[in-house]
């Protein structure tokens, strides 16, 4: 049949086809038609020689032909299959057995769901005792040509990258089949409460293998909605609850993200199910702090709970340390919400901790938390400027520094913040800002020229160059210029602006000229109208400038500029302007605004220039 081919098929989408058209079929199935599809699965069950999809296709069939029937020696069969093919080469084809025990254990009823859960158990205690093939290991590590002096060293590594990534094959999938049959038979979840059965767990929540952690956390999931009837005191997950609860705050800190949200469903059972109520206050020190980190993480399905600022401040500072850069990330947004949306008086006494562990971030070797922390920097300085104040001055070179960062989007958040620093500590920080411009400024006469040879740089991030950090400092006046009390010095620097807008003998100046174009009309619309129009002259030899560039991002933004100047002070006063300061630059001015405005898309740039495509 048409139905039997497709399932067979090596492509998955030909297969997923001859699915639903099996359960149409099912609907209204003669019993002929039954017993043929019976006998051709059953075929391409228990032939080994067979390719892997086609037993495949058998196992997603039999889930749904032995809901249409009641014959013991039928399931039969089907379980001894299914068993033998927890064990098969294929990950697809164990995780398909998996899901077809469970849905025997589904029609079965409690004496199929016993005696599945007695073989898996056994099945996974012996993967866990003998699961230590060094041969894998040796293999593994030369794959990874791991270069290391010393050969114990070498095999040490590969043997903890392996334990850690590598899938380990029928524990994964066993805990993933018993998984299932919990899943489909809750009801008869009382069964597990015996403590060899409950170490058990214990011991996978805690593997060195990240697949199998994961699917050891949704085994709890779905073990704890299993017992939530069982009486408190014949519960034996709630009389042994602080263990769990630490277990579970471990998954909720992992390095890896699928772990996370696996143990982010057990988390919320776990509150919301196993623990009364009454009880639950106990549990908040240890599991809230990592749930309320996660909120900002990629994992989903997160619950979000509320806490007190006591309880996350020391899981903060320590998981800015993690591994996984998107952890420190998102310890950065948490930092920067304590000062926002809690009571001073709780955050008061952790302020210096959290300043310090910020500021460590700031030179972290992945931008995306440099970026963050800077961001997170300035709203918590904002939020507690006066207690802050004796922090943020002896580490104002390093905070300015940042400026120079080798990734424009870092430069642009540390803009953003150090404007908002400079605002909410006062005058006295408002002058170190305009000192430290104009010295940017001047540091770029001296920078080296433009293909001069230099010593190869170490490994590491790029170093920070002068061009960088006048960069920054434009993000920084067009920043500073939508603040009242930064409007003064921002006029002041216009002059410093243009005339290190004429300098082209570094490679990166139509970076520079960019950034200028691309800053000029928020300055104007910063400072006012008639205040800017004061200094427009100055500004026409970089504009002009960068419309000749043959960089197409740079003529872009000069492009973009003259429209929004234009439609900012009008068309006649620009041309007239123009026409005074170089008659030579009207038609020029002329021929970009007779056309509509070029697009250019960005793409995320390093170093400053971005890939036009």
């Amino acid at each position: 049949m048409d139905i039997i081919e497709m399932l067979k098929s090596h492509q998955k989408l030909e297969r997923d086809r001859g699915i639903e058209k099996l359960e149409s079929v099912l609907a209204a199935c003669q019993p002929e038609l039954m017993d043929l599809f019976k006998k051709e699965f059953v075929f391409l069950l228990e032939n080994d020689t067979l390719p892997w999809e086609q037993r495949h296709g058998a196992l997603v069939a039999m889930k749904l032909i032995i809901s249409k029937t009641t014959e013991n020696e039928f399931w039969t069969s089907v379980r001894d299959h299914a068993l033998h093919l927890l064990e098969h080469d294929e990950v697809r084809v164990r995780v398909a057995a998996g899901e077809l025990l469970g849905e025997l254990c589904r029609v079965g009823g409690k004496e199929l769901f016993a005696t599945f859960i007695d073989l898996l158990t056994n099945s996974i205690q012996q993967n866990l005792a003998q699961h230590n093939d060094q041969a894998i290991i040796e293999e593994l590590r030369q794959k990874l040509n791991v270069h290391v002096a010393d050969q114990k060293e070498a095999i040490s590594k590969a043997e903890s990258l392996f334990v850690e990534a590598a899938g380990w094959k029928h524990l994964e999938t066993s805990v993933k089949a018993l998984h299932f049959c919990i899943e489909s038979c809750n009801a008869f979840c009382s069964q597990l409460q015996s403590s060899s059965f409950i170490d058990l767990v214990s011991t996978l929540l805690q593997h060195g293998n990240r697949f199998v952690r994961e699917t050891a956390f949704y085994l709890l999931a779905s073990l704890v909605h299993g017992l939530v009837d069982v009486p408190p005191e014949q519960h034996v997950l709630l009389q042994r609850s602080t263990e769990f609860a630490h277990l579970v705050a471990m998954g909720l800190a992992d390095s890896w993200s699928e772990v996370r949200l696996a143990a982010s469903v057990a988390a919320r059972r776990f509150l919301s199910e196993t623990i009364p109520k009454e009880q639950r206050d106990a549990f908040f020190p240890v599991m809230l702090p990592p749930m309320c980190l996660n909120r900002y993480y990629a994992a989903e399905g997160v619950k979000l709970y509320s806490q007190e600022t006591w309880r996350l401040v020391s899981f903060y500072i320590q998981e800015i340390l993690a591994p996984n850069y998107s952890v420190r990330e998102a310890v950065c947004a948490c930092i920067a919400e304590l000062g926002d949306k809690c009571q001073s008086s709780l955050v008061d006494p952790y302020l210096p901790s959290l300043f310090d562990a910020l500021t460590q971030r700031m030179t972290d070797p992945a931008w995306p938390v440099r970026d963050a922390s800077c961001l997170a920097l300035s709203r918590l300085i904002a939020a507690y400027p006066e207690q802050l104040r004796p922090l943020v001055l002896p580490l104002w070179p390093s905070l300015f520094s940042q400026l120079g960062d080798p990734v424009a989007s870092v430069r642009e958040a540390t803009a953003a913040s150090l404007a908002v620093i400079g605002s909410s500590l006062g005058p006295e920080c408002v002058q170190m800002l305009t000192h430290d411009v104009l010295s940017a400024f001047s540091a770029l006469n001296g920078a080296p020229h433009a293909h001069k040879e230099e010593p190869a740089a170490p490994p590491g991030p790029p170093a920070r160059q002068p061009w960088a950090l006048v960069d920054g400092c434009l993000y920084l006046l067009s920043e500073m210029a939508q603040l009242p009390s930064c409007k003064a010095p921002v006029v002041s620097l216009i002059p410093a602006v243009a005339d290190a807008a004429r300098l082209d003998h570094y490679d990166h100046w139509p970076v520079v000229l960019e950034t200028l174009c691309r800053h000029i009309p928020t300055l104007a619309t910063g400072l006012g109208k008639n205040e800017f129009k004061r200094h427009l002259e100055l500004l026409f030899p970089a504009i002009f400038k960068a419309l000749r560039s043959l960089e197409p991002m740079t003529q872009s933004a000069a492009e973009s500029c003259i429209f929004q100047l234009a439609d900012l002070i009008g068309r006649g006063i620009l041309k007239g302007r123009v026409e005074l300061y170089d008659t030579r630059l009207v038609p020029e001015l002329e021929r970009v605004l007779s056309q509509p405005p070029r697009v250019v898309t960005r793409i995320p740039m390093f170093m400053g220039r971005p890939q036009v495509t």
